[in-house]
This record gives structure tokens, sequence and C-alpha cells, in this order.
């Protein structure tokens, strides 16, 4: 099992969202911290991401060192503490665990 996923909401056969619905459906998957990477940035698909069960949406392009930082800290392998992390297109999830 992988410890963290990383997706695009615009996949080829199923979309983002619904591969998202049902990591988060299956028992075994569920606990598994999903970001999203996506160039969408209109908030009605920031908010479906968000129902979908991403715990991270990260807005392309963004930086290499921005996308590690927020899978360290979900990681929880962090070098530095959430609270002080400042990254530019990273929308952090409102959905709680």
């Amino acid at each position: 099992m992988p410890d963290v996923i990383v997706l695009d909401l615009e996949l080829p056969r199923v979309s983002g969202y619904e591969a998202a619905a049902q990591l988060r459906s299956n028992p075994e998957t569920r606990h598994i911290p999903l970001i999203a990477a996506t160039g969408f940035s209109h908030e009605r698909q920031l908010r479906r991401a968000r129902d979908a069960g991403f715990d991270e949406i990260v807005i392309k392009p963004c930086e290499p060192d921005a996308l590690i930082q927020v899978i360290e800290r979900l990681l929880g392998t962090a070098q530095v503490p959430a609270a002080q992390l400042s990254y530019v297109a990273v929308e952090r999830s409102q959905k709680t665990r």
C-alpha cells in the first residue's frame, strides 16, 4: 500500500474525483492521505475535490518543493511545523479526519 497518493483531477478513464471517492470507500485505502494536483482553480472544482475526500489540493503549476512539503506534512515527516509553512498555489482542505 502507498503511504500517500497524488492524483490529477483530470484522468483518462476515471476522474480524480471518482478515484478519490473509491479510495475513501474502501476500508483498506481510506486512511491513505490523498493530494489532488490540478490545474483547476475554480472554487466549485476545488470544493468537489474536498468533498471527494482529498486531504490537500495543490494547484499546478507548483514548485516541486511545495508538493514535497505537503507530502512530508501529511506523512508527519515535515522538518518545519505546518503552522510555519507558507506555499503559493496550495489549497488546504477544510476536511477534518
